[in-house]
């Protein structure tokens, strides 16, 4: 089935705005309507794609068809692709991922096309036309153009429905990018009042620092009081290959060194999200038991702490900011450090319930105030 390229976008009106954030750990959405400004389809899947052969495929069809998980089959290009949480379960040729969104360039499509055939399922539609923004690291701006070139144009591929394969085509009229920790300052900075039709600004003549702790990186920017209405940075900080995913992995080697768990952890199960649970509470439950697991939580988290202070001491060491933002999907782990090594910050926003959504938040904020404002924001 192949994929029809054009050399130019096609021009047109889209009829639903996705913003898109392909983060390491996870890969985060939000599609809203263009004319209500209304959310359609909002959610998160693992970062995770295989490409079976096409007889594990069928497999994962006859078990995950009929179910929720059906989502993550799809064939595209004549290839069966798993993704997300499924895909651990058939990962024999999964992409090797070093560092922050460094993979092969077949790597983007599927994944994109995995939400695209969530947001579909949700609307009962099998054909859409989408203008889409995508997310990056400051860290990743070699990888910008791929990411872009690989979601442009048309697509056509399949996905389960009531035991067959079924077709969906996706009509891409435009895609831009926005710097992701633009997209958790915005989070915080526009309060976007749909039913009023307005908006307004925070933190409007204060000096902000933003921390972004993702997957596999850590990013930070400053953004002075008097260049808040533009949303510029002043200054910027990014490092890749440290993130909550190193911290997940340096703690679990730290607890299979511990004599007393390490013969729980061969028989039990343990998963990420237990290991993000530990990381913020400091301790381990399993089989009922409550582990204090506070000192490997320590030398797990050290690794990103160091980061964390690198960036703010890059970004003038905290002196004369009103305020930090603190977002990620390990935002909330490193927002109680924080308010310990710097008291004098107030007021400090973590973004919950969600941190991790933070950055597709923001995006769908900006595009909501462009729209009811039709100015620059």
């Amino acid at each position: 089935m192949p994929r029809k390229r054009r050399e130019t976008l096609p021009t047109g009106s889209p009829e639903l705005v996705v913003m898109l954030d392909l983060g390491n750990a996870l890969l985060k959405w939000i599609a809203i309507d263009p004319e209500t400004l209304e959310d359609v389809s909002r959610g998160a899947i693992p970062h995770d794609l295989a490409r079976p052969h096409e007889y594990q495929f069928q497999h994962a069809l006859e078990v995950y068809g009929g179910t929720e998980r059906k989502r993550d089959l799809l064939v595209f290009e004549g290839a069966h692709y798993i993704v997300g949480g499924t895909a651990e379960y058939y990962a024999q040729n999964r992409v090797a991922r070093i560092g922050a969104a460094r993979f092969e360039r077949s790597y983007y499509t599927p994944l994109f096309l995995r939400v695209m055939a969530e947001i579909m399922d949700e609307l009962g539609r099998e054909e859409v036309v989408i203008a889409v923004r995508i997310s990056y690291a400051s860290v990743d701006t070699a990888y910008r153009t791929d990411q872009l070139d690989l979601i442009k144009g048309e697509f056509e591929f399949q996905v389960p429905c009531e035991g067959n394969l079924s077709a969906r085509y996706v009509n891409v009229v435009d895609a831009k990018h926005y710097n992701e920790t633009h997209g958790g300052y915005l989070a915080a900075a526009l309060d976007v009042d749909l039913d009023g039709r307005s908006f307004r600004r925070n933190y409007v003549g204060q000096s902000v620092i933003v921390i972004d702790v993702g997957g596999s990186t850590v990013t930070a920017i400053t953004v002075d009081g008097d260049a808040v209405p533009n949303l510029e940075p002043a200054f910027t900080y990014s490092v890749a290959g440290v993130g909550i995913l190193t911290s997940v992995t340096q703690l679990i080697q730290s607890l299979r060194h511990d004599v007393a768990l390490r013969d729980l952890l061969k028989t039990t199960t343990v998963s990420q999200n237990a290991m993000l649970e530990a990381l913020r509470t400091g301790y381990l439950t399993k089989q009922g038991i409550q582990y204090d697991i506070r000192d490997h939580v320590a030398r797990a988290l050290a690794p990103v702490l160091t980061q964390v202070d690198a960036a703010v001491a890059k970004l003038g060491g905290g002196v004369g900011l009103d305020a930090c933002i603190v977002t990620g999907g390990g935002g909330a782990l490193v927002s109680g450090y924080l308010a310990e090594r710097f008291p004098a910050w107030r007021p400090r926003v973590a973004y919950p319930p969600a941190p991790h959504m933070a950055n597709v938040f923001g995006a769908c904020q900006a595009y909501r105030a462009l729209q009811l404002s039709k100015e620059a924001i």
